[in-house]
């Protein structure tokens, strides 16, 4: 058998003081702070498609449908693995050589993910989280940048703008309005952003 070995030049990367947030969610797999808004109806409408489709062969439970059941199984998380291949490479390529990656602690999704409702929960458990963040890693690796991780409290209640944190200023899963200055944003970017500053925060970046 032929084995080939594919060797790739990776220049030391130096951390260029440029960090990019990373908000994951449901609305929306991944927005960035940069602006960039990944994973919207067409991967909801595809991951509710396999949902009732398993669903409904789980309650037939004959042996066809349990073959029937693996088989769609495998087809869902190619499916996730395809679209969090897509969301990493497309994040690592609009960014300098350099950048930071900035994540919020997976284990603070989870553990965040327990005030929500059932369905909105399931959902964040389902979706592969842990799977995007390694490709993120791995992708950025190749591309010179850097991922690290922050504190993921208040990060959709604070305001990126005057800081203020209150639960009300979230009005729904899309919509973020501050009620001390008035500042209004998509919510999951106005995260993404909080995501960045609080880590320039933490390591006392001006």
């Amino acid at each position: 058998s032929l084995h080939v070995v594919v060797s790739k030049e990776v220049t030391d990367a130096v951390p260029n003081s440029k960090y990019v947030g990373v908000d994951r969610g449901i609305k929306r797999i991944a927005v960035t702070s940069n602006n960039q808004f990944f994973g919207g109806s067409h991967v909801k409408q595809v991951t509710r498609r396999y949902k009732a489709l398993k669903s409904k062969l789980q309650k037939a439970g004959t042996k066809s449908a349990k073959r029937h059941l693996r088989q769609i199984s495998g087809k869902e998380n190619r499916f996730r693995r395809d679209v969090n291949h897509c969301i990493s490479k497309q994040i690592v390529q609009n960014i300098e050589v350099g950048t930071t990656i900035i994540l919020e602690d997976l284990k603070n999704i989870r553990r965040g993910s327990a005030k929500l409702r059932k369905e909105q929960r399931a959902e964040v458990n389902r979706w592969n989280f842990f799977q995007l963040e390694q490709f993120l890693k791995y992708k950025a690796d190749g591309a010179g940048c850097f991922v690290d991780y922050v504190d993921a409290r208040y990060t959709s209640q604070k305001c990126s703008k005057c800081g203020h944190i209150s639960r009300s200023n979230r009005i729904d899963q899309s919509r973020f309005k501050c009620h001390v200055c008035g500042f209004q944003l998509n919510a999951d970017l106005n995260a993404s952003r909080n995501i960045s500053q609080n880590y320039q925060d933490s390591i006392g970046y001006p």
